[in-house]
């Protein structure tokens, strides 16, 4: 046990445990139990404020309170072990701390990171399982070796019983394991003198015997375990395979005569190096071209010689390069090959051209230009099509959301769809992008579509793809839909309630047979996608309704995430409205210290039928009107402080025509309060306000924004 637990860091056989599982004092005895019935283990660590260990508690301290009949409520204070002896996570398995465990009433041992904090717990069970994976380790490892070794290998007992044969024993035998095994050596094989060895103790080595036709040697070795003989081990090897190395040997030798009038013939430089870069061969060109001796060029370094590293990327990529050297004024082409063994680069052969190389020298030189852009290129798709927020971009205090991110956070890990639900402004596009930065599938693309936004008739195309002359004004060589833009990652499709039924039966498609049709293409395209959908409407109301596909339902809906509305999380308000003030303060340069006690409460007050959306927009506006010190009721948009201040009684009969009209009027005071700060910017407003342009141009004549004159001939051409 001492030899195989050596060296072996603790945190290789420690049970990892996290924050989650750890106790302090104030904690209360029903608290531990729920602990112990999580994390399922027989102690928890007791930690202060800053998180470093202090004790212990162990479940039969638990026992002996529940016996006492202790109230649940009661703190865990007088109940853990303060003298606790701990196990640092750097440290490695030694006999003190094996000696130490097992010899412990606790039967375990806290292990701690550098600041004291709990990263572990280091239990005799660990130990025991570990000691039984090394033990199978070695087993295996040693039973490999025995397969894997071309000598034949033959283990007897005491009593002459063979008890072990491996493969190349058993080929060389002609005799399978079966028909010997638990047999008598002497009377299989009469040739192998290992009764001998079991009787004298005595080593044979190579002695030669006939077997069959051929002749072979081998060597016999006792087995001792306490000082008596306990068994044999027979080595046992046909001299034919020397014969076939020595005639092998002969083979190479001839063939290096050759190689080297291969070397001497060829009028172009060739220089053959080691898996180190060091020059172990050179030819009579090459010797020209540098004016030095064998003696003078072999044993040094490629690089010190020609001046390159063409050998070094060689021997690092594992590919062939090319260089251009120049010696004495006269320029030559390096063409560097590796050479591979097992799939291992073990030497590179380089071949020297001399002629003029001014225009491969200009050809190299835009080669290497057109690489550069390349990877440029490459880099900033990546940027476009990564996602830009994480779960630490979703900040809140709210214990709804701090655990809405947990499960979000557990899903990511996952292969499965995602159904995001909540009003608008709620964060889904937020957790879509989070979702995707913490799966597997993070350094592959993440594709939004926006199924509200996209005309219906252009909807497919956006999604599938087209191909060439596929519909009047369709692009030359065909374009890729937003599913082969996100194969390998994440395709998010926001407003999927708003998809047509006919477009939700192709959707249906991919998901079940993993494959897409470009629009006026007859093949398909394989692609490997996960789909995260959003929406604000009742998509359960829908589907009962026949206007969402059932299947599709079921098929998105494998993992469903409700996101509250930021009225039912409202210790969220001030938490985000600071949040975003800091924010904006660094964009605008300005210095806003914070809202008044007034604004706090007509800020916690409202509604927020925006949600995140509306607050964010309302910082933003408060702090453009605000020239330094606190934010102040005269700051904020009219329409808070007047539902806040003047609230106006509703008869109850009334309630329901009363609370509609309110929202429109909220709503077009909201439209006009984005026009006005965009400047009168149509798109920016609309932007502002995440709504398309298209749905904001409805929504203005709906209400009867009238276009001020001139914006005509602005919205026909944004049109």
């Amino acid at each position: 046990m001492r030899n195989l637990g050596r060296n072996m860091p603790v945190t290789e056989v420690m049970s990892s445990i996290t924050p989650d599982c750890w106790l302090r004092p104030e904690d209360s005895i029903l608290d531990s139990i729920e602990r112990f019935h999580r994390f399922r283990l027989d102690a928890l660590p007791v930690v202060d404020g800053e998180g470093a260990l202090i004790g212990i508690l162990t479940k039969w301290a638990l026992y002996r309170c529940l016996i006492s009949r202790v109230s649940p409520e009661e703190k865990i204070d007088g109940y853990y072990i303060r003298d606790v002896i701990f196990v640092r996570s750097h440290q490695v398995l030694d006999d003190d701390i094996l000696e130490n465990i097992k010899n412990s009433p606790v039967g375990q041992r806290v292990v701690v990171d550098e600041k004291g904090r709990p990263v572990g717990m280091l239990t005799k069970i660990n130990i025991v399982f570990f000691l039984l994976y090394s033990t199978e380790t070695l087993m295996t490892e040693l039973a490999a070796v025995l397969n894997a070794i071309p000598i034949g290998v033959i283990a007897v007992d005491n009593r002459g019983l063979v008890k072990l044969i491996n493969p190349a024993a058993e080929s060389l035998l002609d005799r399978p394991r079966e028909s010997v095994a638990g047999q008598p050596l002497a009377g299989t094989f009469r040739q192998f003198n290992l009764d001998g060895v079991l009787a004298d103790g005595k080593v044979r080595l190579w002695e030669k015997c006939r077997l069959d036709s051929r002749t072979v040697i081998y060597s016999g070795h006792p087995i001792r375990c306490n000082d008596r003989i306990s068994g044999a081990i027979g080595i046992v090897q046909d001299l034919t395979e020397f014969e076939n190395i020595s005639q092998e040997l002969e083979s190479v030798k001839r063939l290096k005569q050759t190689l080297e009038t291969i070397l001497a013939s060829i009028d172009s430089g060739i220089v053959v190096t080691d898996e180190k870069g060091v020059v172990v061969r050179v030819n009579q060109a090459a010797r020209a071209l540098l004016r030095k001796s064998q003696e003078e060029v072999v044993g040094r370094e490629f690089k010190e010689v020609f001046g390159s590293r063409v050998v070094d990327m060689v021997l690092y990529k594992g590919i062939s390069e090319v260089d251009v050297g120049s010696l004495g004024g006269q320029s030559f082409l390096m063409t560097s090959n590796p050479v591979l063994e097992s799939g291992s680069v073990v030497g590179t052969v380089t071949n020297l051209i001399f002629r003029n190389l001014i225009k491969l020298k200009y050809l190299m030189s835009r080669l290497d230009l057109l690489e550069n852009q390349l990877n440029h290129y490459k880099k900033e798709l990546i940027k476009a099509t990564a996602s830009r927020y994480s779960f630490d971009s979703i900040i809140t205090r709210s214990r709804a959301m701090t655990r809405l991110k947990k499960e979000a956070m557990a899903a990511a890990s996952g292969f499965s769809n995602i159904l995001l639900l909540g009003e608008s402004g709620t964060g889904k596009e937020l957790f879509a992008h989070a979702i995707h930065d913490a799966s597997p599938r993070r350094m592959s693309p993440f594709v939004k579509v926006n199924c509200a936004a996209i005309p219906e008739n252009l909807l497919e195309s956006e999604l599938f793809g087209y191909e060439d002359g596929a519909f009047t004004g369709a692009k030359k060589g065909g374009k890729p839909g937003k599913f082969e833009l996100a194969h390998g990652g994440t395709i998010f499709l926001d407003e999927i309630g708003d998809m047509p039924l006919p477009l939700q039966a192709k959707i249906l498609r991919v998901l079940q047979d993993r494959e897409v049709e470009r629009v006026g293409g007859t093949g398909t395209i394989q692609v490997d996608v996960r789909i995260i959908a959003a929406t604000n409407m009742n998509i359960t109301e829908m589907v009962n309704k026949n206007k969402f596909r059932k299947d599709l339902y079921y098929r998105l809906n494998v993992i469903s995430l409700q996101i509250p509305p930021l009225r039912e999380r409202r210790e969220d308000v001030m938490f985000i409205a600071e949040h975003y003030l800091k924010h904006f303060n660094q964009v605008m340069g300005t210095e806003v210290r914070g809202f008044s006690r007034e604004s706090v409460m007509i800020l916690e007050n409202h509604d927020w039928p925006g949600n995140v959306r509306e607050l964010a927009n309302m910082v933003e506006r408060a702090v453009n009107m605000n020239s330094g010190g606190l934010i102040r009721p005269e700051h904020l948009p009219p329409y808070l402080v007047e539902r806040n201040v003047k609230p106006e009684p509703v008869l109850e009969q009334e309630e329901e025509v009363d609370y509609r009209k309110k929202l429109k009027d909220y709503e077009k005071s909201l439209m006009l309060a984005a026009l006005q700060d965009a400047g009168g910017r149509f798109s920016k407003a609309a932007e502002m306000l995440g709504m398309s342009r298209s749905r904001f141009y409805e929504k203005m004549a709906a209400y009867n924004i009238k276009v001020p004159p001139g914006e005509g001939k602005a919205l026909k051409r944004q049109g």
